[in-house]
């Protein structure tokens, strides 16, 4: 199974602006009642427990019953966001809100006001680094995610389309069957009654959905599978068995190559559970896969990522996000920009006389 980071960084974002109304900040702070505000103190940054303690607050307030317990800051950040409207970067920077954390520090996108679909990463050329967010206007980025819903007002499923611009070839004959791509999917399931346990709604099962050259069909057709542990065994399924949907959207039979690049699109059945449905103004019920059974992808905040092979046929990072979806049924998608590792800014700070060496060991050093 290809390998899922679970970034635990500060979640912070580039500051593109201040889009918001004090009404509206005003408001979604009356909804921590009396909870302790959680200011991290004037420097800027705060710790998992304090921004928990804000979307613990606005959770009273909506009537949730069950808060998700979210593993990153980055997804306690967008959870707040999907259920207040607000961007998040007013989440993350406005005072009202009580989370205090400085700009620049990842790139958001999705389909909640605004906000804009798609987001980008520089995917690297091998398989041990993962991919870098971007601004989707960066010439440099070469694979895109965009997440919305459908249909629009009452959504009943979150459909995704993965642009990978470093696979433009077909397959060979030899590569039947070649795993050519993984999309991780958390999923969450529930009874007739749309209750979920309070450990999925922090924690889904990871589904694996897999994509499989089929050359012996056309040199750009592709078949899948997917792979998950919903009942207490890991089984492997058709897509249709879980709701969900697939299609390769420039699969050309009539040529070796994808026209431009490698496009997939995959729909999930979206599922409300009962302990958030008072927050939200729309009702989903998920996909029915066996008797009293229902599967879906939850509006909680969760991490989703993919992989696929590119030209030098090697499977690399494509994609890695922090997904949720938004009370009124838009997207927001986010990812941290990663920091640089000590290594680099050793290198960074040595071997360098000069003013050149002073700023570089004052940049450290703040």
């Amino acid at each position: 199974m290809w390998p899922c980071w679970v970034d635990r960084r500060h979640g912070v974002e580039r500051l593109i602006g201040r889009a918001t109304t004090v009404w509206t900040a005003t408001i979604a702070a009356s909804w921590l009642g009396t909870a302790a505000p959680a200011f991290a103190g004037g420097g800027g940054g705060a710790d998992l427990g304090s921004v928990q303690q804000v979307l613990n607050g606005i959770c009273t307030g909506l009537h949730v019953t069950s808060c998700p317990q979210l593993p990153t800051i980055n997804q306690v950040v967008i959870e707040t966001s999907a259920l207040t409207g607000l961007t998040p970067n007013v989440v993350r920077t406005n005072p009202a809100i009580g989370i205090n954390l400085p700009p620049g520090g990842a790139v958001d996108a999705g389909s909640l006001a605004g906000l804009s679909n798609p987001l980008a990463f520089i995917s690297a050329s091998n398989n041990q680094a993962k991919p870098t967010p971007t601004q989707a206007s960066n010439p440099a980025a070469n694979s895109l995610l965009s997440a919305t819903t459908t249909p629009s007002g009452s959504p009943t499923t979150l459909d995704l389309t993965f642009d990978f611009h470093s696979r433009t070839l077909g397959f060979t004959s030899s590569q039947e069957g070649l795993n050519i791509g993984q999309i991780t999917l958390p999923l969450i399931v529930a009874d007739i009654n749309r209750n979920a346990t309070p450990s999925d709604l922090s924690m889904p099962h990871l589904a694996t959905l897999q994509v499989l050259a089929d050359p012996n069909t056309c040199p750009t057709c592709v078949t899948t599978d997917i792979i998950a542990n919903l009942t207490g065994t890991t089984l492997t399924y058709q897509l249709s068995q879980l709701g969900i949907s697939f299609s390769n959207d420039n699969s050309n039979p009539l040529t070796s190559n994808f026209s431009p690049n490698e496009v997939f699109t995959v729909d999930v059945p979206l599922l409300i559970p009962a302990a958030l449905q008072p927050a939200y103004t729309f009702s989903a019920s998920g996909h029915e896969f066996a008797s009293g059974l229902f599967d879906g992808i939850d509006p909680v905040a969760n991490f989703l990522d993919a992989s696929f092979l590119n030209n030098a046929d090697n499977l690399v990072a494509a994609t890695h996000a922090d997904l949720a979806i938004a009370r009124t049924g838009g997207t927001i998608l986010s990812d941290p920009v990663p920091t640089a590792e000590p290594a680099t800014l050793a290198l960074l700070g040595s071997g360098l006389a000069g003013l050149a060496f002073a700023r570089r060991r004052r940049r450290m050093s703040n």
